[in-house]
């Protein structure tokens, strides 16, 4: 839906975009696990990273939908 009503280029600038984000959510949701490495709070770490992440980039292209 979103690439019907993307201006010419905004659309692919978005894939571009969401790619990054993505290797960004799984860098930081790494990182979270490797803070407590070895202990129980690691995988709970990591989700809540993961979880945080995707809530704010959800919002976000909501944002973007509602604004084409």
């Amino acid at each position: 839906m979103i690439r019907c009503k993307a201006a010419p280029g905004h659309f692919e600038a978005l894939l571009d975009e969401q790619r990054a984000w993505l290797r960004l959510r799984e860098s930081d949701a790494r990182a979270a696990v490797m803070r407590y490495s070895g202990g129980s709070m690691g995988a709970y770490s990591g989700w809540i990273a993961y979880n945080r992440l995707t809530t704010e980039r959800l919002a976000r292209l909501r944002e973007i939908a509602r604004d084409l």
